[in-house]
């Protein structure tokens, strides 16, 4: 890229010259980019089309580049799949789907937007969007951090099944108005009294909520797909947690058993004594 970084910085001295400073802060972020663009094309073509409205001369020394780079970006569309699961691959990643939509670990969503060249990347609870480069390093990064945010959390089985009990319990005095163990609870509202669970007393009284604790929907799926995967369901007090499914997912937790390796959108939660199965 030695040529086209040559012709760029002719572009930036003219910039100084001239103090367009906005014009060359979109080609100082061209020079920065130029390293990497063979793998993240999209980055350098959307710059050169934002350079386009300045009305630069150096745009057109830049068309044969540019020209390379659409052809990459074509590559990179036609086998984004197999090249998604070849950045992925060092995480230990499952990818499924194909162009334009992947689900990574059955549980991160990534919805890509050709034409508007922009990518959405996360769970209907949290997700970013990713603008101007759809490249797959770049969202390859941002999988990676939504797979952060999710797995790299503290997580105590048995601590979890108490706290989610305790939550139960809050959850059917909340709906029913009563306490019969083993009705069913929804799970979004045990989710809710988990959050109120996780606070400590200071935080209802921070008038600022700098001590506030957040604990998402989609956390908590994974936390319940965790307890799962450890076999870790019954309380201290003899009652087993069952998960039932609904039909409409948007009234559910898609929660994946990480030891089975299967999902399913669940609804409902409920505490059963294992005595009265017998």
């Amino acid at each position: 890229m030695t040529e086209w970084k040559a012709v760029v910085e002719r572009a930036l001295q003219q910039c100084q010259q001239a103090q367009a400073q906005k014009e060359q802060k979109v080609w100082q972020a061209l020079l920065n980019r130029l390293p990497d663009a063979e793998a993240r094309p999209f980055a350098i073509l959307s710059l050169l089309e934002h350079l386009r409205s300045f009305d630069s001369p150096y745009v057109q020394e830049l068309r044969p580049l540019e020209e390379e780079l659409k052809q990459k970006a074509e590559e990179q569309t036609l086998h984004y799949g197999d090249l998604l699961k070849q950045a992925l691959a060092s995480e230990g990643c499952t990818v499924e789907g194909r162009f334009p939509q992947y689900r990574i670990n059955q549980i991160v969503e990534v919805v890509i937007e050709e034409r508007k060249r922009r990518a959405r990347v996360g769970t209907r609870f949290r997700a970013v969007m990713i603008r101007e480069d759809i490249s797959v390093a770049a969202v390859a990064e941002a999988v990676r951090k939504q797979l952060q945010r999710l797995f790299q959390r503290p997580f105590q089985a048995e601590g979890f099944l108490q706290t989610l009990w305790k939550a139960y319990l809050l959850a059917l005095a909340f709906e029913k108005e009563a306490l019969r163990i083993g009705d069913y609870a929804n799970i979004f509202t045990v989710h809710k009294f988990i959050v109120w669970l996780k606070q400590k007393d200071v935080a209802f009284v921070d008038a600022e909520g700098k001590k506030f604790v957040p604990y998402l929907p989609d956390e908590f799926a994974v936390d319940l797909g965790r307890l799962l995967e450890k076999g870790v369901t019954q309380t201290e007090q003899g009652y087993c947690l069952h998960l039932t499914p609904v039909r409409n997912p948007k009234e559910a937790l898609f929660v994946v058993n990480f030891k089975t390796k299967t999902g399913q959108n669940y609804g409902l939660l409920q505490f059963r004594s294992e005595q009265k199965e017998v």
